[in-house]
């Protein structure tokens, strides 16, 4: 078992990918992927250096959930942003 996979979901979540690897998690190209990025239609990386860029694993899963349902990225922030509200 790796050491990923024994942590809790949570942290899971918070993992972050580099454009290959983000790229593939969502089944894209990396030109595609990187497209899709300058369109600001793909949760927006994190500046992880002066040229490196990364993607929380948890912002792709919801990204590609909202897909499914049919939301762009700014309803499914919305959607997260009423849930964490909800919460006591």
């Amino acid at each position: 078992m790796s050491a990923i996979a024994s942590l809790p979901l949570e942290l899971v979540r918070h993992r972050v990918l580099g454009t290959k690897d983000a790229a593939a998690f969502i089944g894209l190209s990396v030109p595609t992927f990187r497209r899709l990025k300058d369109r600001r239609i793909i949760p927006m990386p994190i500046l992880l250096s002066e040229r490196r860029l990364g993607w929380r694993v948890g912002d792709l899963a919801d990204w590609l959930d909202g897909r499914a349902a049919g939301l762009d990225w700014n309803a499914v922030l919305a959607a997260r942003a009423n849930n964490d509200n909800r919460k006591p």
